[in-house]
């Protein structure tokens, strides 16, 4: 599980270091990034209620996994 936490944390923080090399405007960029991240925390809550810690990790690395193969192609 710290494994876990600690891979999560660095992607997190490396996320909103690169933000702003993205392209569209800083402020929309990070305006957005806000929106979809109190939009990930209550989806998450949900889920590890539902569901438990472990299947909400499996969902949301799944999810992450989809998302950086998309932005590869």
């Amino acid at each position: 599980m710290i494994v876990m936490w600690m891979a999560s944390s660095i992607n997190f923080m490396l996320i909103n270091l690169y933000l702003k090399y993205v392209p569209g405007g800083i402020y929309l960029n990070f305006s957005i990034a806000g929106v979809a991240e109190i939009l990930a925390n209550l989806a998450a809550g949900i889920l590890f209620a539902k569901f438990g810690p472990r299947l909400t990790f499996i969902v949301g690395y799944i999810i992450s996994l989809a998302g950086g193969i998309l932005l590869i192609f």
